[in-house]
């Protein structure tokens, strides 16, 4: 395997073993979107919608790595009767 799949490989599994570390048997116990004075604590100048987790945790998308503004969550609704998945959309504000 060339190296740049082996880091690549690595990277997804390293990302995606945190990821479950982080997120697998939580459940989503409130969905607000952040406040004015919570945005402008992280020095953004967009509101996301944040996911509260029975453990505690707060999980908000950014609109990249660096945390530099709110982000927009994109999902997919379970498949209608006829295969159709409705699109799931949380734009900033």
């Amino acid at each position: 395997m060339p190296d740049n799949q082996q880091t690549t490989q690595s990277l997804d599994e390293k990302w995606t073993q945190y990821a479950h570390k982080h997120l697998v048997g939580r459940k989503i116990t409130n969905v607000r979107y952040l406040s004015q004075e919570e945005a402008d604590n992280l020095g953004w100048g967009k509101r996301c919608v944040v996911l509260h987790l029975n453990d505690g945790s707060l999980i908000f998308p950014s609109k990249d790595d660096a945390g530099n503004d709110a982000g927009t969550l994109f999902g997919q609704g379970p498949p209608d009767d006829e295969g159709k998945a409705e699109d799931i959309t949380c734009p900033t504000l």
